[in-house]
């Protein structure tokens, strides 16, 4: 799957103006396929991603200084907006005007989550965009290419591994086959977030089946209906909170992946009810 998205990537560098959209589910990886497509296109050009309406001010500033160095196609500049869907008006407005710039190589990339005809048919998105984009990749979800697990998991041990300057964390071959039975509804973003939080916990040692979380059980959770009289959720969430770290023996990361939670929103709700993990009790 992914083979046939690097294939499009690459006939499309050849079409180094033509606007792209990249579409996928959430968590998917259209940021890293902008990427990938700005560098085969524009190997030392820019990569300016509009990130928020207080970009647009600098976006200008870039496109009048590149306009000076018209020079040879390596040059360019790729913008990029995230969730076209999601774009405030101001944005969408300012990048229908890009489309037809042509004054120095340019491309035009956005990404989103979900169809642009029916965006544009609920007004989300202005019916101009909807159908600016004529050349499209569409990102496989992780589900549809579990072939790559493997080397998936590997590369975000390694990264994991990198920014806490520890050893990797490896995975045997069992907890890939457990990971490969989820069906990872975030996709790899949510794979990461799982090899990271095992990488935190389980240090340089080897991850085996019964260390990967049970996912469809926490998936499927169980139906909650709020009382009639209503509830005090804040002494709710203390209380699932305290729970979550006596199930877990007070680990924190164990007690977070209980509760579907990163370790640093747990740690934020520690402090904000004052729990101390070791007398959760």
């Amino acid at each position: 799957a992914m083979a046939h998205v690097r294939n499009g990537v690459a006939q499309l560098a050849r079409r180094s103006r033509t606007p792209v959209l990249i579409s996928g589910e959430f968590g998917a990886g259209k940021r890293h396929c902008a990427r990938a497509l700005h560098c085969s296109t524009y190997p030392e050009g820019e990569f300016f991603e509009l990130d928020g309406p207080a970009r647009l001010l600098e976006l200008e500033r870039r496109r009048n200084s590149l306009r000076v160095q018209r020079g040879t196609q390596a040059f360019g500049l790729t913008v990029f907006l995230h969730e076209l869907c999601d774009a405030p008006v101001t944005m969408q407005l300012a990048l229908s005007r890009l489309l037809s710039e042509q004054s120095f190589p340019m491309r035009v990339v956005v990404s989103s989550s979900r169809s642009l005809s029916l965006a544009a048919r609920d007004g989300l998105v202005r019916a101009d965009l909807a159908f600016s984009f004529p050349a499209t990749i569409q990102l496989p979800p992780l589900r549809d290419r579990l072939e790559d697990m493997p080397e998936l998991v590997r590369h975000f041990a390694e990264l994991a591994a990198a920014r806490t300057k520890a050893p990797i964390t490896h995975f045997s071959d069992e907890a890939i086959e457990r990971l490969e039975e989820h069906s990872w509804p975030g996709n790899v973003a949510e794979l990461q977030q799982v090899v990271s939080n095992l990488s935190e916990e389980f240090g340089p040692s080897t991850i085996e089946a019964e260390d990967v979380p049970e996912f469809d059980q926490r998936k499927s959770g169980v139906s909650f209906r709020l009382p009639v009289g209503g509830i005090h959720f804040a002494e709710l969430e203390r209380e699932l909170i305290a729970q979550a770290l006596t199930m877990a023996e007070n680990n924190q990361t164990r007690a977070a992946r209980l509760l579907g939670l990163t370790r640093d929103q747990l740690r934020y709700r520690l402090a904000k009810f004052e729990i101390a993990s070791g007398a959760a009790r």
